[in-house]
């Protein structure tokens, strides 16, 4: 490929795959990295025989750009907002531990009493939902719909702690 065949392939493609990129992202920045890399990389490639078919190579390139961009943003997003939120609990005191527990197991106190049975069995004894349900005599499906529900009303009540109690939902 040469450089007046580079730049007709730059010609016909970049609109189409700027507006293939938008299904992915409204992140412009991002799209116009992606378009650069994926023309740098054809370039790159310019004398490697395997490339037969432009138009889906780019788009393959493309998709596989963005979205490898789009995870690794996620998973620091993810990592930035734990670190966040600690900060903030840690900072403002606003929340002392003791406190959320305290209103935490309050709230599964409140629960009917199959459900709350059925809820610390899964969650602080850490049973499996087949024990749980062979030793109430009920399906595992039963449990599962307990849990969920527990779940949902525990979120309710806790709603002002959402995600300090969604963190600790998972770690328990």
């Amino acid at each position: 490929m040469d450089e007046t065949q580079f730049k007709d392939y730059y010609d016909e493609y970049v609109h189409e795959l700027v507006h293939f990129l938008g299904y992915y992202t409204k992140d412009a920045g991002l799209i116009e990295d992606v378009i650069q890399d994926i023309f740098v990389t054809l370039w790159s490639h310019k004398d490697d025989s395997s490339i037969r078919k432009v138009k889906p190579y780019l788009y393959s390139c493309a998709r596989n750009t963005v979205v490898n961009e789009l995870r690794l943003r996620k998973s620091t997003l993810e990592l930035t907002d734990l670190a966040q939120l600690e900060l903030q609990v840690d900072d403002e005191s606003s929340l002392d531990n003791d406190y959320f527990f305290k209103l935490l197991y309050e709230a599964i106190e409140q629960l009917p009493p199959k459900m709350r049975s059925t809820f610390k069995a899964v969650k602080l004894d850490k049973m499996s939902y087949a024990a749980v349900a062979s030793r109430d005599g009920i399906s595992v499906r039963t449990v599962e719909h307990q849990v969920s529900e527990a779940m949902s009303k525990l979120r309710l009540s806790m709603h002002k702690y959402d995600k300090l109690f969604s963190i600790v939902l998972v770690l328990i």
